[in-house]
């Protein structure tokens, strides 16, 4: 398996949303605002659109 072949830019953005789901999750007073949700749902069709080019580049 090659390495770097996703950019990192893709494995920050999904760390980013595991961050935020967590604090919303575990955190009483935290709330994920409408506009924290839409760049996480755009970050992920990114990422689903990265990984679908993917494998056709493999």
């Amino acid at each position: 398996m090659k390495t770097k072949f996703i950019e990192e830019m893709y494995g920050r953005a999904l760390s980013h949303a595991k961050e935020r789901r967590e604090t919303a999750d575990y955190s009483i007073e935290s709330k994920i605002t409408g506009e924290d949700a839409t760049l996480i749902v755009d970050d992920a069709r990114n990422f689903i659109g990265r990984i679908d080019t993917a494998f056709y580049e493999m």
